[in-house]
C-alpha cells in the first residue's frame, strides 16, 4: 500500500492505498481517533475501484493550518482533484461530515456515515471527547478538539454544521443508525426528517446499531458504494425531481 502526502495551501493530506489510476477511486475518510483497521478490508468487497484511505487532519496525518470542517473539506477537495480519477468519497462520523463538504469535480457521489451535522452527542461520546481533551498535552490537539467538537476546560459546546448542506449538489447517500441505548445516533429524528427533504440526499437507516454503523452496518455501506460505482460519474448531477429520501 502506497502512502502519499499531498500538499495543499492549508497543509498536507495523507492518503494511503493503491493509486493505479486506471479505474475509479473510493476515498475513505475515517472518523476522529479511529483505529487504522477501520474499513481496512473494504478493498476486498469493492473489486471495481481502488480504495484509498485518509484520516481526520491531525489523526495519523499532519494538522492543517486551520482547524475547521470547512478547511478540512477544502484540503480534501484539492487532494482528490490532484488524483485525477472519478471518485466516490465515503466518510465515517466526522469523516462523513468532511465528505459532505467536498466540492471536487472528480467526485461523483458521496456516502456519508453518521455525520454529526447538528449532533446530539450521547453522554458517552461527550465523556470520550472531554477525556481526550483533558489528557492531551498538545495545544494544537486541544485547539482541534475545541474548534471542531467544542470541547474545552470549561465545558462542552456542541457545534452546528447544518450549513454544510446548503451548497451540497452531489448525489449523496447518508447512512445513519437507530434503535440502540449504547452509543445512539448523532442525528436526531427531526434532523433526519430535514435530510429526507434535501434534493441531493438519500437517507438510509440501519436498525440496532446507533452511531456504530461502521461496525453493524457494513453490508449497507458496501452496497451503497457498489451501487453508485455501477451508476458511474453520471450520478453526480442528479435531477432533484427524482431525488428522494428513504427510511
Amino acid at each position: 500500500m502506497e502512502r502519499r502526502l499531498i500538499e495543499t495551501p492549508l497543509g498536507q493530506i495523507a492518503l494511503s492505498g493503491n493509486f493505479r489510476g486506471n479505474r475509479p477511486y473510493v476515498v475513505v475518510i475515517r472518523g476522529a481517533y479511529a483505529t487504522e483497521d477501520q474499513f481496512s478490508q473494504m478493498q476486498n468487497f469493492i473489486p471495481s475501484a481502488d480504495v484509498i484511505f485518509g484520516d481526520i487532519p491531525g489523526n495519523r496525518s499532519p494538522f492543517l493550518s486551520v482547524n475547521s470542517i470547512k478547511s478540512f473539506s477544502e484540503a480534501y477537495t484539492l487532494a482528490i482533484e490532484s488524483l485525477g480519477n472519478p471518485t466516490v468519497v465515503c466518510g465515517n462520523s466526522l469523516g462523513g461530515l468532511i465528505a459532505l463538504g467536498i466540492r471536487s469535480e472528480n467526485v461523483f457521489s458521496i456516502v456519508s456515515i453518521e455525520p454529526p451535522i447538528k449532533p446530539t452527542y450521547s453522554k458517552s461520546l461527550r465523556s470520550a471527547i472531554a477525556g481526550i481533551y483533558h489528557k492531551s498535552k498538545s495545544s494544537v490537539e486541544k485547539s482541534f478538539l475545541y474548534d471542531v467538537f467544542g470541547a474545552s476546560a470549561e465545558g462542552f459546546h456542541v457545534r452546528d454544521y447544518s450549513w454544510i448542506l446548503s451548497e451540497l449538489n452531489i448525489n449523496s447517500i447518508l447512512i445513519t443508525g437507530s434503535d440502540t441505548t449504547d452509543v445512539p445516533s448523532v442525528l436526531s429524528d427531526s434532523d433526519a426528517d430535514i435530510l429526507k427533504s434535501h434534493p441531493f440526499v438519500t437517507l438510509e437507516r440501519v436498525a440496532g446499531v446507533g452511531h456504530a454503523v461502521h461496525r453493524g452496518g457494513s453490508d449497507t455501506i458496501v452496497s451503497a458504494i457498489l451501487n453508485v460505482l455501477a451508476t458511474g460519474p453520471d450520478s453526480k448531477n442528479i435531477d432533484p425531481a427524482r431525488a428522494t429520501g428513504t427510511t
